[in-house]
């Protein structure tokens, strides 16, 4: 699996997850209100109207039942293709919670140990020094489990910063290659912080995918596949899109649809 397919980016999902559709009730039924419910049609093609967004699906679901769902715009600008109930989009960054769900499960296991020094697992970064001015120093205490999942692991993403770290990262390519190079890259560098000391959005969930393989035997796209989208009926979430599914995946529209990347 490359890491650009597990980047948050191109990461896709349904709006539903569920094998069954939740039943939809008049909202009054589960105690919502239709006139205040019938206010999101205003406010969603207020933002389609001002290009805030191209479309959208909005869902209000209580006790278990759906009081509103309705597709908005459309899903793809260029084209002309409408917005759909079942459209399927990239979660980008919601593929951390999954990630960390993984985990959890593989801690419950006894797999994983939360406190436990993330080098007792990928031995490649037993040796990560913390970058100081400009020298490297022994980091106070070791990477854990635990701060991969707060992102204070002493990790970045080599994207957003501009410190010597940043750009050692991109001259590596640690977001290039898969999961084990990516492994490997993060071996060679230094960390940017002490871990547990700051809140730094990072590699770190990245990191913890590796873990997932580590501690289960399996590639990370597997392990999801089989432990939770097959049992949760996920049948629309996964890193790639199938192409029986492409003509329900929305484009990647850019603010002001200047652009429209990744169109089926």
């Amino acid at each position: 699996m490359k890491r650009p397919l597990f980047y948050s980016i191109l990461l896709a999902m349904a709006l539903s997850v569920q094998a069954e559709p939740l039943p939809v009730v008049p909202p009054e039924s589960v105690g919502l209100s239709s006139d205040k419910l019938a206010k999101i049609d205003e406010v969603v093609e207020k933002f389609i109207a001002q290009k805030e967004l191209a479309g959208g699906v909005v869902a209000v679901a209580r006790r278990g039942k759906i009081a509103h769902l309705k597709a908005y715009g459309k899903r793809n600008q260029k084209t002309g293709e409408a917005m759909t109930e079942d459209t399927i989009f990239r979660i980008y960054s919601m593929s951390k919670s999954v990630t960390t769900a993984a985990a959890l499960m593989l801690v419950e296991e006894g797999k994983l140990e939360l406190k436990g020094p993330v080098s007792n697992y990928l031995p490649a970064l037993k040796g990560a020094q913390v970058a100081s001015g400009s020298e490297k120093v022994a980091p106070k205490r070791p990477m854990t489990v635990e701060y991969l999942m707060r992102h204070t692991a002493g990790l970045t993403y080599g994207l957003f910063g501009d410190t010597e770290v940043d750009k050692a990262y991109q001259k590596a390519g640690v977001l290039n290659g898969s999961l084990e190079d990516m492994e490997a890259s993060l071996g060679e560098l230094p960390l940017l912080y002490h871990p547990g000391e700051r809140w730094v959005y990072s590699v770190a969930t990245d990191v913890l995918g590796r873990l997932v393989e580590k501690a289960s035997g399996k590639s990370f796209g597997d392990f999801l596949e089989d432990r939770l989208f097959k049992p949760l009926k996920m049948k629309d979430t996964g890193f790639h899109v199938p192409a029986d599914k492409v003509d329900r995946f929305a484009a990647n529209h850019t603010k002001g649809w200047l652009s429209v990347r990744f169109a089926g």
